[in-house]
């Protein structure tokens, strides 16, 4: 029996959970950031730049994780979404966290602990 994927859910429910993606996405990319090597030699200045653009990625999704949670809040509770708005999305991860109601993106770890290759 295949996924129910989107029904019944609200716009005001799908905005909240991007919200709530974009968010977690911002707290990968930190965790990104601050795996990389801090060694003690300079960057290269194509790495710098490289750097800042990370930074600057994961600044951009947390203002728009910020953004998408406060229109949430001032959409209208009863408006449904459209039924097919999971079809336009690739990775069926990203559809079912955000029509079918499972946990936000947090790690790149399974349940059981093993790396999960994207």
């Amino acid at each position: 029996m295949g996924l129910d994927i989107g029904a019944g859910q609200t716009v005001r429910e799908l905005v909240a959970r991007l919200s709530d993606e974009l968010v977690a996405l911002s707290s990968l990319a930190a965790r990104i950031e601050r795996a990389l090597p801090q060694g003690a030699a300079a960057p290269s200045a194509s790495s710098a730049r490289d750097l800042q653009e990370l930074d600057r990625l994961r600044q951009t999704l947390d203002d728009l994780g910020r953004l998408t949670g406060a229109l949430a809040s001032a959409l209208p509770a009863d408006l449904p979404a459209p039924a097919d708005l999971a079809r336009s999305l690739r990775l069926r991860s990203v559809s079912e966290r955000l029509f079918a109601r499972r946990p936000p993106h947090d790690t790149a770890a399974d349940e059981a602990g093993r790396l999960t290759l994207l």
